[in-house]
């Protein structure tokens, strides 16, 4: 849908909702994505739902990145599969180290497949997905069970950079279903939305350490 309003003056902040309720299945986690076209350039947003509160719009480059830190803070605290994950990491971990190196692992090799997969240099065959999508399942079982075993800071490093080589690609299927890669400002808009991802990320860190009751500064003797 493209929309034209003339205006008498240069607009450097507007805002705009709709009335529109097509009664769709699961319409509310609609993914919506709002292009001002500015003279001088143009920015991207990011609004869920049906837009029936009014979307502030402005110029400002940093409140356009501001909505994809947000939805990518929103998708880890509703991923329910990554929270458990997260918390097999705690419980795992001896230490801060520790921690640490599983941190760290899981991000790095989460954030290399998250760019691939969401370019879409990843096998196009029907089955990769599923294969995937299982392999992310199985992942959290072998959480579970690195979880229960002796620690090993650089073997943990290596396996969580493993799994987060697959939670990446797992996400990058679901970015690219509301960011296109013909989008403008791409690289601002994946990147707001990776920080937000990472940002969240290490707030279940905190929040799982501090309900599991794990003294993550206190080594297993």
């Amino acid at each position: 849908m493209q929309l034209f309003y003339p205006a008498s003056s240069t607009l450097y902040d507007y805002r705009f909702s709709s009335s529109l309720n097509p009664g769709l299945e699961n319409q509310l986690e609609t993914a919506n994505l709002i292009l001002d076209y500015f003279p001088g350039g143009t920015q991207i947003f990011r609004a869920k739902g049906l837009l029936e509160e009014p979307v502030v719009v402005s110029r400002s480059a940093w409140a356009a990145a501001w909505t994809f830190i947000v939805s990518g803070v929103e998708h880890i605290v509703t991923g329910y599969d990554h929270i458990l994950f997260v918390v097999c990491l705690i419980i795992g971990a001896t230490g801060t180290a520790s921690l640490l190196w599983r941190v760290t692992g899981f991000t790095l090799g989460h954030s290399v497949t998250l760019i691939v997969g969401f370019f879409g240099w990843v096998p196009a065959a029907a089955w990769f997905i599923p294969s995937v999508e299982t392999g992310i399942a199985l992942s959290i079982i072998f959480a579970a069970v690195l979880a229960l075993r002796p620690d090993d800071k650089h073997g943990s490093f290596w396996m969580t950079a493993a799994i987060g080589l697959l939670h990446g690609l797992g996400f990058s299927f679901l970015l690219r279903e509301f960011l296109q890669i013909d989008s403008p400002n791409l690289w601002q808009s994946l990147l707001a939305f990776n920080a937000g991802w990472k940002s969240g990320n290490w707030v279940l860190y905190c929040c799982s350490g501090h309900w599991c009751g794990i003294p993550v500064t206190i080594s297993r003797s």
